[in-house]
């Protein structure tokens, strides 16, 4: 059967409809990779070259694609000569268009981006020793302030004042900013700053994962409890259906709320890595004790 035409990318989104979220880790679309499958597989040179040189295998690895979760080919204008015939057994359906490969990759990618769960949420979105940190609380609670020291120190932006965020698998989470507004912040008391022109343009993320929240209190919050000393304040908040850690911040009197989420982020890549220092304290305590009372002598 020979592949149904697509003249130009309206006629692209007709015949592939909805383009899929790309669950269960199966990316919406991408170039031809006899590897890995994706919903939407595009097919120019590379494809051309591989399936010229795997004519042997081909229908193996198209079933073995489709069951992978491939289910629509597209021939480019430069391969569909070629791999008509190569492609013919594929299980699921065969397009052919006359838009270049990165074009349909593009095009598809960003329709499939557009169909993701998605929200926006108030808050500062950073990256801190590279790790996604959303910043949220109260207007007025300090986010902006510490944002501004944290660029300054080295950071990057991602969005402030609305962050919009995408589900992209089960368990990722991506945060944004407005395109327009990408890279301005609300400085206290100098208004909007351009953080690209102040610190450069590599102080500016388009976008980042969200792996921590950290929540500042509300005024006349009550201070942490004394068992949070040890073990902080720490909790799941939970965002378009992904569990996301969250950090409650007590900072207290005298403690830089920057320096304060530097430590937590340079703290949970510990964690990430297996290393929970108040386990370790307390496994240092509770041996301390178990010697002092093995040394003891019974009273007579």
């Amino acid at each position: 059967m020979q592949p149904a035409p697509l003249a130009g990318l309206r006629a692209l989104k007709a015949a592939t409809g909805e383009v899929p979220e790309g669950r269960d880790r199966v990316p919406a679309a991408g170039y031809f990779d006899p590897a890995r499958a994706a919903h939407i597989m595009v097919c120019g040179s590379a494809a051309r070259h591989w399936f010229a040189g795997h004519g042997h295998g081909a229908q193996a690895t198209l079933a073995r694609l489709f069951a992978q979760g491939a289910r629509q080919l597209i021939l480019t204008a430069d391969s569909m000569s070629a791999l008509a015939a190569a492609t013919a057994a594929f299980p699921g359906s065969t397009w052919a268009s006359d838009a270049t490969e990165s074009t349909l990759v593009q095009h598809l990618r960003a329709a499939a981006l557009e169909r993701l769960p998605q929200t926006a949420v108030p808050g500062v979105m950073l990256e801190v020793y590279g790790l996604g940190v959303l910043l949220r609380g109260p207007s007025g609670g300090g986010k902006s302030g510490a944002a501004l020291e944290l660029l300054a120190r080295g950071q990057r932006l991602v969005a402030d004042d609305l962050v919009e965020l995408r589900r992209i698998a089960p368990d990722f989470l991506l945060a944004s900013g407005a395109t327009h507004f990408r890279g301005f912040l609300a400085a206290p008391g100098l208004g909007i700053v351009d953080v690209g022109r102040l610190h450069g343009p590599d102080a500016v993320a388009e976008r980042a994962r969200v792996d921590l929240v950290i929540s500042l209190p509300a005024p006349g919050t009550a201070p942490a409890a004394p068992e949070q000393r040890i073990h902080g304040q720490r909790r799941t908040m939970t965002l378009l259906g992904v569990s996301v850690p969250q950090l409650c911040a007590h900072p207290g009197p005298g403690c830089n709320l920057a320096t304060w989420i530097e430590a937590a982020c340079r703290d949970h890549w510990l964690r990430l890595a297996g290393y929970q220092a108040n386990r370790k304290f307390l496994d240092r305590h509770h041996h301390l004790l178990t010697a002092s009372n093995n040394t003891l002598s019974p009273c007579n």
